[in-house]
């Protein structure tokens, strides 16, 4: 139990060092190094690098050792044209059963809005905080659809996914500009205006998508 804790600990440091780009893509995690840093054994450590693989954040070599996984304007391609089909879909099914909880998205929406605002003025610019918020409402659109097979699908797309919008919110301005977009599908999904908010679902990451199309390498 004591090791399983401390692998999730370490998997923890290690997800967010990797989304933000602490520990870059193609850089080998060396589990020495780390081991010495975190201030744990190897035993845990590749507990949580294993974990992490399955999350496609990190690729074993054998003979090698553990790389973080590489990003690239191909694979951001796929993943963001896989999130709109799972998110998409999931106003489709929102639409066939009458309706969702609109009042848990506006909560979600609600605290995005005053994080985002609180965060505006921060002196120190926190990446993984500000994805942790503005993915929340995306997160709980799907969660909320009900399709066990949906949420488990966006669920396997979530950490690769947040290195991209990581990417994304780094860049002055997006925070507030996907903030006004999720406020507009949220008030077209409360007037039950289902193929509209899923139309302005589509529109707004398919934008957010273009911006990254310039900032991603090659």
């Amino acid at each position: 139990m004591h090791i399983k804790g401390v692998a999730e600990t370490v998997e923890a440091r290690l997800r967010k060092e990797i989304m933000t780009g602490k520990i870059g893509p193609g850089e080998r995690v060396n589990e020495i190094s780390v081991s010495e840093r975190y201030g744990v054994s190897r035993p845990p450590l590749r507990e949580a690098l294993r974990r992490l693989e399955n999350e496609n954040l990190i690729i074993s070599v054998p003979r090698r050792g553990s790389f973080v996984a590489e990003l690239s304007r191909a694979d951001c391609l796929q993943i963001y044209r896989a999130r709109i089909m799972i998110e998409c879909e999931a106003v489709d099914i929102i639409k066939e059963s009458g309706g969702c909880d609109t009042e848990t998205l506006g909560r979600v929406l609600a605290e995005e809005k005053r994080l985002t605002r609180s965060r505006a003025g921060a002196a120190k610019h926190d990446p993984h905080g500000d994805y942790l918020i503005m993915s929340k409402f995306h997160n709980a659109l799907v969660d909320i659809c009900g399709n066990n097979w949906l949420i488990h699908f966006h669920k396997q797309l979530r950490p690769t996914m947040g290195r991209y919008q990581i990417m994304y919110l780094m860049i002055p301005g997006e925070s507030m500009h996907s903030l006004k977009e999720h406020d507009e599908v949220l008030d077209l999904l409360c007037n039950r205006q289902y193929d509209d908010a899923q139309n302005s679902l589509r529109t707004h990451i398919e934008r957010t998508l273009d911006v990254l199309r310039h900032k991603v390498p090659c």
